[in-house]
């Protein structure tokens, strides 16, 4: 065997544990995801690459966020934070919902109603016309019984640009109020490019239909 032969096998044989090194390493690292193990224990474990020369920081994959997650796709409902009520016997609900809409031309909004106690609630307009930069209001109301022991829940689901709903929790008891909530909704496309837009093939912003207006199924 020739002297260049040799140092092309070990050469070949050198590359061979490299890969194989990486390899292990990479999988002990997506071990350490789905567990408390720390990375410089991972790491260690491999008995490839010096820790120390290293300094990986002592954290867990496992119990601690990495920040690399994919979010949710743009097309995707926005979930609002929940509104919580508390009305006495018989008084009236309201929550109001501030629709506004960034885009340079006018849209369609629409407003329905879901989920079991979806029948309670009332929507006035449950659909409007909003112009550029304007802000429209949608008013849902609900009329509680005279029995405390009453409560519902209703999702409530604003269609424009994109679908945005907000979770309605509102319960009787003998120490509540009549009370207003108001709600901030803020309807824009998502113009930007996002490394994980390439996971989705919805499009960020539904179009506006040609003709008529946009349907809505108000329960």
């Amino acid at each position: 065997m020739s002297t260049q032969q040799s140092m092309t096998d070990q050469t070949t044989a050198a590359l061979d544990a490299v890969v194989c090194a990486g390899l292990k390493l990479g999988r002990s690292v997506l071990d350490a995801m789905r567990s408390s193990t720390p990375v410089s224990d991972v790491v260690s474990a491999v008995g490839k690459v010096d820790t120390g020369a290293l300094s990986l920081p002592q954290m867990s994959l496992g119990t601690q966020p990495c920040g690399c997650a994919i979010p949710d796709a743009c097309f995707l409902p926005e979930k609002l934070p929940t509104v919580t009520a508390h009305g006495c016997p018989g008084a009236t609900m309201t929550l109001r919902l501030a629709v506004t809409n960034e885009w340079p031309a006018s849209r369609f909004v629409a407003v329905r109603v879901t989920g079991a106690d979806s029948g309670a609630v009332t929507v006035a307009p449950v659909q409007q016309q909003i112009g550029p930069y304007e802000t429209a209001t949608f008013t849902a109301t609900v009329h509680l019984p005279d029995d405390t022991s009453e409560s519902l829940s209703a999702l409530l689901w604003v269609r424009g640009c994109r679908d945005h709903v907000v979770r309605w929790e509102v319960s009787s008891s003998e120490g509540g109020c009549a009370c207003v909530h108001e709600v901030a909704v803020l309807d824009e496309p998502d113009t930007v490019h996002h490394w994980y837009d390439h996971f989705y093939k919805e499009p960020c912003c539904r179009p506006q239909p040609r003709q008529g207006r946009v349907p809505v199924a108000h329960g």
